[in-house]
């Protein structure tokens, strides 16, 4: 199922991303977004996983009528973790140890509605088509040679830069059938693990069913917007793809004041096309962000590096949420 929707010329949208479970960033970006008069709100995905409050934030997300996409933290839900290979033989364990953990947080509930998450979404903005995704490659096949990682290799990650250039074949290997195929394929070759293996034969047949972008290339699109990245890119050529910095996380580099600010985007419905306004500045409850990762029984010191916070579980916040 193909999932379109109308923006009017003067309506507004935000699109989020990558909450990972950040309570305090996503409650002030939502207030925010709120205080604009906004209403139409879309998540691209991974709303929970790595941080420590995943069912606060599915509430909260339900309570502002977040349109949310699938990401891979979802998936980790979905599928289990089985068929990903980098959780499972990850030898400190702290990856599989906080999948298990966030999926014990959620109720039977929260875990119906990641179910019905969509893949992507279309949005017709004036004459010009939009793509939502968490990632245009298939994040349920891309983490071998079409990785994350191998995209952000593509750029000169600076702190606070937009980075523009020419698109390569990078995202040629998804959406239609013979490319999930293909991907599979190489699924076999570079994991030595049979074509008949149920845990990927029942993530395929289901990427065929509910295909990325309908089972459209990127060409199809004047523009795409995904997040997966954690890092604000714009990947410019025939489709514009802008990759969204993560709704409450910051650069790479320590001192950067992005630590202390969410972020999103404004999409405004135009007569032709759209009008794009990035807000980088939303302030939020660091402290009580930081104690609740510091106190959380989900140690995983991947989110800790994203917010700006020691990677030694041992240090001390004094604020008590």
């Amino acid at each position: 199922m193909n999932h379109t929707h109308i923006v009017n010329s003067g309506e507004k949208v935000a699109l989020i991303t990558d909450v990972h479970a950040m309570y305090e960033p996503l409650l002030a970006a939502l207030q925010d977004i709120k205080s604009r008069g906004i209403t139409r709100i879309y998540s691209l995905g991974d709303n929970i996983g790595t941080g420590p409050n995943p069912r606060e934030v599915l509430n909260l997300l339900r309570e502002y009528n977040v349109i949310s996409i699938a990401g891979n933290a979802e998936d980790y839900i979905i599928y289990g973790i089985k068929p990903y290979n980098y959780i499972m033989n990850d030898k400190s364990g702290l990856r599989k140890n906080n999948a298990i953990w966030t999926k014990e947080q959620l109720s039977n509930n929260d875990i119906k509605s990641i179910y019905l998450y969509p893949r992507s979404i279309d949005l017709i903005i004036g004459n010009e088509k939009v793509g939502l995704c968490h990632f245009a490659n298939d994040v349920r096949f891309g983490y071998l040679y079409a990785s994350v990682l191998n995209y952000l290799k593509l750029f000169n990650i600076a702190s606070g830069e937009t980075i523009d250039k020419v698109p390569t074949n990078f995202f040629k290997y998804t959406n239609t059938v013979d490319e999930y195929r293909f991907v599979l394929k190489k699924y076999d070759e570079e994991s030595s693990i049979h074509r008949k293996d149920k845990r990927y034969t029942d993530i395929y047949f289901d990427a065929i069913k509910h295909k990325i972008l309908g089972g459209k290339k990127i060409t199809a699109y004047n523009s795409i917007f995904q997040g997966h990245a954690h890092f604000r890119l714009v990947d410019r050529g025939d489709t514009n793809i802008y990759t969204l910095r993560g709704l409450g996380m910051g650069w790479a580099d320590k001192s950067s004041k992005d630590f202390n600010r969410a972020s999103y985007v404004i999409l405004t419905g135009c007569e032709n096309g759209y009008k794009m306004e990035e807000v980088n500045n939303i302030e939020f409850d660091v402290e009580s962000l930081h104690y609740n990762i510091l106190h959380s029984k989900n140690d995983n010191p991947a989110i800790r590096k994203f917010v700006g916070l020691p990677e030694d579980k041992k240090c001390k916040v004094k604020r008590f949420l």
